[in-house]
Parts: C-alpha cells; structure tokens; sequence
C-alpha cells in the first residue's frame, strides 16, 4: 500500500516557467507540497512569474485533495480489486486504436513528464516501453485519471494553468478515453 503523499499534477509548460528543480517532484512528475512554507514559495513564484494571485492554503488544498485522490485509486487497487488499474489500460487497448492510446499516452506525457523524463524529448522506444510494463500502465491510467480529476474541480478553476489539460483536450482522444475508464470502473462499483 501506497502512503498518502500531497501533491499536484503540473504541466511542463509552468514547471519550466518556474525553474523547478526535479527534487520537487515525485518520481510519477507530480509536483510535491509537503510543507506550507513550500506552498507559499510555489506561490510566491507563480505571482511573480504569471502575475496570478493563487494562495499558499488553496495550493495546499489543492495537493492534499490530489493526495487524497491518488490515495483512495492505489487504495481500490490494492484492496478491493488488485490490478484493477492495471487492466484499465488493457481495456483502453481494447476500446481505441494502439495509435489512439500511443497519441493520448504521447500527449499525456509531454505535458505532464515523470520526474526523470522532465526536460527530454518523449521516443518511440519510450512510448513502446509503457505497453510492456504494467507499473507504467499502472501508473499511467491513475495520473489520467487525477489529471481529469483536477481539472474538473470548479473551486480551483484559477489554478487551472497550473495542470491544464487542454493540448489533451485538442489533440488526443482524452474525453473518450476518459469515459471508457468510467465504463471500466463503473464494472466495480460498490453497493451498500
């Protein structure tokens, strides 16, 4: 089991505006904000490089909700349906094209790299490699998914440029992908 850990996905376009340095991130590229001082700092940066006035306590609040998403979805995964995750990409595969999901896998990663892929250029090795193991599809799938998440939560719509999907949007099939991990997911809802 995975611990609860807060943090946001950030795409690259804002982390290289703001010169982070890789050790701010985790090893899936989501920016981590363990501290409140930390939050104001990434506060203080935004202001001063987007002129945007985003407070240290929404940022905060921000990375704990994430936190909390990203917790509960390794949490189903290992508790209720292990693998479950896992198998969403396979089901991804079934649905769309392989070029669909490479495209939206592309698209998805240029925007929001791991932490060691921050600042290289996505290959076709690098992209072949995701379909083969099952940690990246893992990891793949639930960053989607806390993306989509994020960004669909009205209380930090002025935020939004932080973890914008919108080159998703535009030039992958994300929406429709989307709604297939619903399909998929809502296999296992549970009823009480």
């Amino acid at each position: 089991m995975k611990t609860f850990k807060p943090l946001v996905p950030i795409n690259s376009y804002v982390s290289d505006k703001l010169k982070l340095s890789k050790s701010n991130f985790d090893n899936e590229g989501r920016l981590l904000i363990q501290q409140p001082y930390f939050a104001r700092l990434i506060a203080y940066q935004i202001q001063t490089t987007f002129y945007k006035n985003i407070f240290p306590g929404k940022l905060n609040s921000l990375a704990i909700l994430d936190g909390l998403f990203d917790y509960l979805i390794n949490k189903f995964d290992d508790e209720i349906n292990p693998q479950s995750v896992q198998n969403a990409f396979d089901y991804l595969l079934s649905k769309l094209s392989f070029d669909d999901v490479k495209e939206i896998l592309k698209t998805y990663l240029t925007n929001f790299p791991l932490r060691d892929f921050i600042d290289k250029e996505i290959t076709e090795e690098y992209l072949t490699g995701f379909f083969k193991n099952k940690e990246l599809k893992e990891l793949f799938v639930r960053n989607l998914i806390l993306v989509y998440l994020t960004n669909q939560n009205k209380a930090v719509q002025d935020a939004k440029f932080l973890f914008d999907d919108y080159d998703l949007i535009v030039n992958s099939k994300y929406f429709q992908t989307i709604k297939i991990l619903e399909e998929y997911f809502d296999k296992f809802r549970i009823d009480h």
